[in-house]
Protein backbone atom coordinates (compact mmCIF):
# COMPACT_ATOMS: atom_id res chain seq x y z
CA UNK A 1 0.00 0.00 0.00
CA UNK A 2 1.08 3.60 -1.10
CA UNK A 3 -0.32 7.08 0.79
CA UNK A 4 -0.67 9.95 -0.72
CA UNK A 5 -1.72 13.12 0.39
CA UNK A 6 -3.27 16.03 -1.60
CA UNK A 7 -3.48 19.64 -0.09
CA UNK A 8 -6.18 20.50 -1.69
CA UNK A 9 -8.32 19.33 -4.68
CA UNK A 10 -6.64 21.56 -7.36
CA UNK A 11 -3.43 19.57 -6.82
CA UNK A 12 -4.87 16.45 -7.72
CA UNK A 13 -5.84 15.23 -11.21
CA UNK A 14 -8.23 12.21 -12.26
CA UNK A 15 -5.18 10.38 -13.59
CA UNK A 16 -3.97 10.41 -10.00
CA UNK A 17 -6.78 7.86 -8.77
CA UNK A 18 -6.63 5.48 -11.11
CA UNK A 19 -6.61 2.01 -9.04
CA UNK A 20 -7.09 3.16 -6.05
CA UNK A 21 -8.93 4.10 -2.68
CA UNK A 22 -9.96 7.71 -2.76
CA UNK A 23 -10.90 10.01 0.61
CA UNK A 24 -11.78 13.17 0.54
CA UNK A 25 -11.71 15.57 3.91
CA UNK A 26 -13.06 18.49 4.80
CA UNK A 27 -13.04 19.23 8.52
CA UNK A 28 -14.43 22.64 8.53
CA UNK A 29 -17.39 21.56 7.69
CA UNK A 30 -18.46 19.90 4.76
CA UNK A 31 -17.55 16.02 5.66
CA UNK A 32 -18.18 16.64 9.25
CA UNK A 33 -21.44 17.81 8.34
CA UNK A 34 -22.07 15.07 6.10
CA UNK A 35 -21.13 12.65 8.75
CA UNK A 36 -23.37 13.94 11.65
CA UNK A 37 -26.33 13.97 8.78
CA UNK A 38 -25.89 9.93 8.10
CA UNK A 39 -25.57 9.57 11.81
CA UNK A 40 -29.06 11.18 11.86
CA UNK A 41 -30.78 9.31 9.19
CA UNK A 42 -29.66 10.96 5.71
CA UNK A 43 -29.92 8.21 3.29
CA UNK A 44 -27.53 9.85 0.79
CA UNK A 45 -26.44 13.02 -1.16
CA UNK A 46 -25.79 14.44 -4.56
CA UNK A 47 -22.81 17.40 -4.92
CA UNK A 48 -23.45 19.76 -7.45
CA UNK A 49 -20.90 22.08 -8.91
CA UNK A 50 -23.23 25.09 -8.59
CA UNK A 51 -25.57 26.25 -6.38
CA UNK A 52 -27.68 27.39 -9.17
CA UNK A 53 -27.92 23.87 -10.20
CA UNK A 54 -29.40 22.50 -6.86
CA UNK A 55 -33.06 23.23 -7.66
CA UNK A 56 -33.41 21.67 -11.33
CA UNK A 57 -31.72 18.81 -9.75
CA UNK A 58 -34.31 18.66 -7.13
CA UNK A 59 -36.42 19.07 -9.53
CA UNK A 60 -35.97 16.50 -11.71
CA UNK A 61 -36.05 13.93 -8.87
CA UNK A 62 -39.19 15.13 -7.73
CA UNK A 63 -39.37 13.84 -4.35
CA UNK A 64 -40.31 15.98 -1.73
CA UNK A 65 -38.13 14.24 0.37
CA UNK A 66 -35.05 15.74 -1.15
CA UNK A 67 -33.37 18.80 0.60
CA UNK A 68 -31.02 21.60 -0.60
CA UNK A 69 -27.71 21.94 1.62
CA UNK A 70 -24.69 23.80 1.74
CA UNK A 71 -22.90 27.19 1.90
CA UNK A 72 -21.35 29.46 -0.34
CA UNK A 73 -18.29 31.64 1.72
CA UNK A 74 -19.60 30.13 5.08
CA UNK A 75 -22.79 31.62 4.81
CA UNK A 76 -26.39 30.33 4.29
CA UNK A 77 -27.67 29.76 0.01
CA UNK A 78 -30.83 31.32 -0.71
CA UNK A 79 -33.59 29.01 -1.02
CA UNK A 80 -31.54 26.33 0.05
CA UNK A 81 -32.99 23.97 3.06
CA UNK A 82 -29.93 23.45 5.30
CA UNK A 83 -26.39 25.33 5.08
CA UNK A 84 -23.43 23.88 7.42
CA UNK A 85 -24.04 24.00 10.59
CA UNK A 86 -24.96 20.86 12.47
CA UNK A 87 -28.53 22.37 13.74
CA UNK A 88 -29.17 21.91 10.36
CA UNK A 89 -28.98 18.21 10.18
CA UNK A 90 -30.66 16.93 13.13
CA UNK A 91 -32.98 13.94 13.14
CA UNK A 92 -36.07 15.57 12.59
CA UNK A 93 -34.84 17.05 9.57
CA UNK A 94 -32.59 14.75 7.91
CA UNK A 95 -34.08 11.47 8.73
CA UNK A 96 -35.15 9.32 5.58
CA UNK A 97 -34.10 12.16 3.47
CA UNK A 98 -31.75 12.43 0.01
CA UNK A 99 -29.70 15.44 -0.12
CA UNK A 100 -28.46 18.14 -2.90
CA UNK A 101 -25.47 19.29 -1.74
CA UNK A 102 -22.74 22.58 -2.39
CA UNK A 103 -19.77 23.51 -1.00
CA UNK A 104 -16.80 25.63 -3.39
CA UNK A 105 -14.29 22.94 -2.07
CA UNK A 106 -15.60 19.60 -1.34
CA UNK A 107 -17.85 19.85 -4.48
CA UNK A 108 -15.05 19.52 -6.66
CA UNK A 109 -12.71 17.64 -4.26
CA UNK A 110 -15.54 14.62 -4.67
CA UNK A 111 -15.85 15.18 -8.55
CA UNK A 112 -12.41 14.73 -8.91
CA UNK A 113 -12.10 11.40 -6.47
CA UNK A 114 -14.98 10.13 -8.39
CA UNK A 115 -12.28 8.96 -10.86
CA UNK A 116 -11.05 6.24 -7.80
CA UNK A 117 -11.79 2.96 -7.48
CA UNK A 118 -13.28 3.55 -4.79
CA UNK A 119 -14.34 7.19 -3.09
CA UNK A 120 -15.17 7.48 1.09
CA UNK A 121 -15.69 10.64 2.70
CA UNK A 122 -14.17 11.00 6.63
CA UNK A 123 -12.99 13.16 8.95
CA UNK A 124 -12.06 12.82 12.67
CA UNK A 125 -15.31 11.75 13.69
CA UNK A 126 -15.09 8.34 11.90
CA UNK A 127 -11.05 7.75 11.70
CA UNK A 128 -10.78 4.03 12.62
CA UNK A 129 -13.60 3.10 10.93
CA UNK A 130 -11.95 4.50 7.42
CA UNK A 131 -8.63 3.13 8.14
CA UNK A 132 -10.28 -0.41 8.31
CA UNK A 133 -12.25 0.21 5.43
CA UNK A 134 -8.83 1.56 3.27
CA UNK A 135 -6.96 -1.63 4.78
CA UNK A 136 -9.62 -3.69 3.99
CA UNK A 137 -9.90 -2.67 0.35
CA UNK A 138 -6.07 -2.83 0.27
CA UNK A 139 -5.79 -0.52 -2.41
CA UNK A 140 -3.07 2.48 -2.89
CA UNK A 141 -4.88 5.77 -1.30
CA UNK A 142 -5.02 8.95 -2.15
CA UNK A 143 -6.24 11.32 0.73
CA UNK A 144 -7.29 14.37 -0.97
CA UNK A 145 -8.12 17.65 1.58
CA UNK A 146 -10.69 19.90 0.28
CA UNK A 147 -9.01 22.53 1.56
CA UNK A 148 -9.76 26.39 1.80
CA UNK A 149 -10.98 28.40 -1.37
CA UNK A 150 -8.13 25.88 -3.42
CA UNK A 151 -5.66 26.16 -0.20
CA UNK A 152 -4.53 24.05 2.00
CA UNK A 153 -6.08 24.03 5.03
CA UNK A 154 -4.30 23.02 8.46
CA UNK A 155 -7.21 21.01 10.04
CA UNK A 156 -7.83 19.12 6.45
CA UNK A 157 -4.03 18.46 7.21
CA UNK A 158 -4.24 16.66 10.24
CA UNK A 159 -6.67 14.77 9.95
CA UNK A 160 -4.85 13.47 6.55
CA UNK A 161 -2.04 12.92 9.07
CA UNK A 162 -4.11 10.90 11.87
CA UNK A 163 -5.66 8.71 8.92
CA UNK A 164 -1.94 7.63 7.56
CA UNK A 165 -0.99 6.95 11.61
CA UNK A 166 -4.82 5.16 12.21
CA UNK A 167 -3.33 2.74 8.94
CA UNK A 168 -0.50 2.17 10.87
CA UNK A 169 -1.72 1.64 14.34
CA UNK A 170 -3.79 -1.43 12.75
CA UNK A 171 -0.22 -3.19 11.65
CA UNK A 172 0.41 -1.86 8.36
CA UNK A 173 3.52 -0.31 6.80
CA UNK A 174 2.38 1.77 3.65
CA UNK A 175 4.91 3.59 1.61
CA UNK A 176 4.37 7.27 2.09
CA UNK A 177 4.99 9.94 0.01
CA UNK A 178 6.94 12.93 1.25
CA UNK A 179 3.98 15.22 2.53
CA UNK A 180 1.77 11.71 3.79
CA UNK A 181 5.24 11.35 5.60
CA UNK A 182 5.10 15.16 6.85
CA UNK A 183 1.59 15.35 8.11
CA UNK A 184 1.69 12.19 10.07
CA UNK A 185 4.69 13.73 12.00
CA UNK A 186 2.86 16.71 12.10
CA UNK A 187 -0.36 14.97 13.59
CA UNK A 188 1.20 13.41 16.40
CA UNK A 189 2.77 16.48 17.21
CA UNK A 190 -0.25 18.26 17.77
CA UNK A 191 -2.44 15.27 18.53
CA UNK A 192 -2.88 15.96 22.24
CA UNK A 193 -4.10 20.06 21.31
CA UNK A 194 -6.05 19.66 18.01
CA UNK A 195 -8.25 23.18 18.71
CA UNK A 196 -4.82 24.78 19.76
CA UNK A 197 -3.35 23.07 16.59
CA UNK A 198 -5.92 24.99 14.41
CA UNK A 199 -5.85 28.39 15.94
CA UNK A 200 -4.18 29.73 12.46
CA UNK A 201 -6.74 28.01 10.41
CA UNK A 202 -8.08 30.73 8.56
CA UNK A 203 -11.58 28.69 8.59
CA UNK A 204 -11.44 28.32 12.04
CA UNK A 205 -10.77 32.21 12.45
CA UNK A 206 -13.88 32.85 10.32
CA UNK A 207 -16.04 30.53 12.19
CA UNK A 208 -15.27 31.28 15.60
CA UNK A 209 -16.77 34.82 15.56
CA UNK A 210 -19.66 33.29 14.16
CA UNK A 211 -20.62 31.54 17.69
CA UNK A 212 -19.67 27.80 16.05
CA UNK A 213 -17.99 26.57 18.96
CA UNK A 214 -19.59 23.54 19.34
CA UNK A 215 -19.67 22.97 15.97
CA UNK A 216 -15.65 23.07 15.76
CA UNK A 217 -15.24 20.47 18.86
CA UNK A 218 -17.62 18.63 17.28
CA UNK A 219 -15.37 18.36 14.28
CA UNK A 220 -12.07 17.44 16.12
CA UNK A 221 -13.88 14.93 17.70
CA UNK A 222 -12.18 11.46 16.99
CA UNK A 223 -14.04 7.98 16.30
CA UNK A 224 -17.51 8.89 17.17
CA UNK A 225 -18.92 7.40 14.38
CA UNK A 226 -18.62 3.49 12.91
CA UNK A 227 -19.62 3.80 9.09
CA UNK A 228 -17.75 5.09 6.33
CA UNK A 229 -20.21 6.78 3.38
CA UNK A 230 -18.70 6.13 -0.07
CA UNK A 231 -19.90 6.62 -3.52
CA UNK A 232 -22.53 4.74 -5.29
CA UNK A 233 -24.45 5.30 -8.33
CA UNK A 234 -23.09 9.01 -8.14
CA UNK A 235 -24.63 9.17 -4.71
CA UNK A 236 -22.57 9.22 -1.38
CA UNK A 237 -24.33 6.45 0.76
CA UNK A 238 -23.47 4.13 3.65
CA UNK A 239 -24.34 1.15 3.13
CA UNK A 240 -25.05 -0.71 6.21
Amino acid sequence: MKIDIYSSHKNVLGRDLKNKSAVVIDVLRSTTTLLTAFNNGLKRFLVVDSPIDAPEYKQDLNNDRVLMGGTEDHQFITGFDAGDILEDYRASVVGGKELIYYNVDTSPAIRKGSAARHLFIGGFLNMHALAQTLVDAGDDVAIICAGTNGNFSIEDGLAAGNLVQAIRDLGKRPDLSEYAFLLKNTYNTYKMDLLGAIQYSKTYQVLRPMGLEMDIKHALTQDAYDFVPLLYDNWLTVLR
